[in-house]
């Protein structure tokens, strides 16, 4: 019988809790590590064998489609189940495309996160039809709000194609400055190719940018 090293990533305690606990049941599966942020779980992926993930897609330092998109550079070989809060259609795309076996959301009932994990255990995929009326195309309004009033500057300065420095002198503070608030933004709006993301970024979505 195959054995399963699984990791399990979220930022909330419960959510692990809950995880640990179905886990528990399944007599194949070891739980190597858990992490409450992208950063550590990178690390735990680097360290350890890992062939089940567990993971969702809001996370502090890297989110779940940033890990997704190391996974993929790295070619780790291991099955990955996203269980996330997020209802924007767009994340659940980008994670299919990134190679993920399952997505789940964590509204839907525990039977559901259970179908899941025996999928993606059987080497199958799943994607609950509950997801057809439970995810929304969100406008770039939704992922603008989550943006400081400086980082919305920035970005404006973005649209107008001012580079850094230029940015820098407008707002007075460092081009240093500037280039953090760039990367915060690709964050929060889970940008994935740093500064050439955000500018295609913008430009796709400049009539949005052009209303606020």
């Amino acid at each position: 019988m195959k054995i399963f090293n699984v990791l399990l990533i979220d930022e909330h305690p419960i959510v692990l809790s809950g995880l640990r606990d179905i886990f528990a049941k399944i007599p194949n599966c070891d739980i190597v590590g858990q992490a409450n942020d992208g950063l550590t779980a990178i690390q735990i992926l680097l360290e350890k064998q890992v062939n089940l993930i567990v993971l969702d897609i809001e996370l502090p330092l890297f989110s779940g489609l940033e890990i997704l998109a190391k996974i993929k550079e790295l070619n780790i070989d291991t099955s990955i189940i996203v269980l996330t809060s997020d209802t924007d259609k767009r994340s659940f795309t980008k994670a299919k495309k990134l190679g993920c076996q399952g997505y789940i959301l964590k509204s839907f009932p525990v039977h559901e996160i259970k179908n899941t994990i025996n999928a993606v255990l059987l080497e199958s995929t799943y994607y609950s039809n509950r997801l057809e009326t439970s995810l929304e195309e969100l406008t770039p309004h939704a992922d603008l709000e989550r943006l400081s009033k400086t980082e919305m500057k920035v970005m404006q300065h973005v649209a107008n194609k001012l580079t850094s420095a230029e940015i820098a002198t407008q707002l007075f503070i460092s081009k240093k400055t500037v280039d953090n608030h760039r990367n915060n933004i690709c964050k929060k709006l889970q940008l994935n190719g740093g500064h050439n993301a955000l500018i295609n970024w913008v430009s796709d979505n400049r009539a949005f940018i052009e209303k606020i």
